[in-house]
């Protein structure tokens, strides 16, 4: 047996629940462990010391006190944890906020600005319209209910061709419009 299985074991060897090959091992150690062995009888000495001493007598208001005291030493050590966790937390949201701005500045502070090169988008006038099935556009006169006269075009088809109006109207088709001056309604 060593010093540490010795010491693991020695509140079963002294309450005397240990086994008894166990307690052979205790005591062949004993025997051969100055160290162990001093061990034990300081234990032994401060055991009878504590038994020759008078017994407490506790007064009534004893235990209340303790009480109080326990709740104000709790108390103050809540308190001081409150105070370096909020000036830990105050630290910790400053962090943020700095990490924060200088990542918002930092496009800012750089010198250079990066080079963005695109493509040319080409755009030219709708080539002509190929023959096919088509689904009929969707009127006015369809959405209000009104049925013109068979064969006849009414004035509320103005959702016909509004794709061509959109295109003729746009900033696209001003861009390759050859210029030339018209005049209209002069004579």
């Amino acid at each position: 047996m060593n010093c540490t299985e010795f010491l693991d074991g020695f509140s079963d060897y002294l309450d005397g629940t240990s086994d008894p090959a166990f307690l052979e091992g205790v005591e062949a150690h004993l025997a051969s462990c100055p160290s162990c062995r001093g061990y034990e009888q300081a234990y032994r000495q401060g055991r009878k010391l504590l038994a020759s001493f008078p017994e407490l007598e506790i007064t009534e208001d004893f235990r209340p006190r303790l009480r109080h005291r326990i709740y104000h030493m709790e108390d103050e050590d809540a308190l001081a944890r409150g105070a370096s966790g909020s000036a830990a937390s105050a630290a910790a949201i400053l962090g943020i906020a700095i990490l924060l701005a200088v990542a918002a500045w930092s496009p800012l502070i750089r010198a250079d600005e990066p080079l963005v090169e695109l493509s040319p988008i080409v755009v030219s006038q709708p080539g002509a319209r190929t023959l096919g099935l088509r689904t009929a556009p969707i009127s006015m006169a369809t959405l209000t209910g009104f049925r013109a006269p068979l064969g006849g075009a009414t004035s509320l088809d103005i959702w016909e061709g509004s794709h061509r109006l959109l295109y003729e109207h746009s900033a696209l088709s001003a861009r390759y419009r050859q210029t030339s001056v018209r005049r209209a309604g002069l004579q």
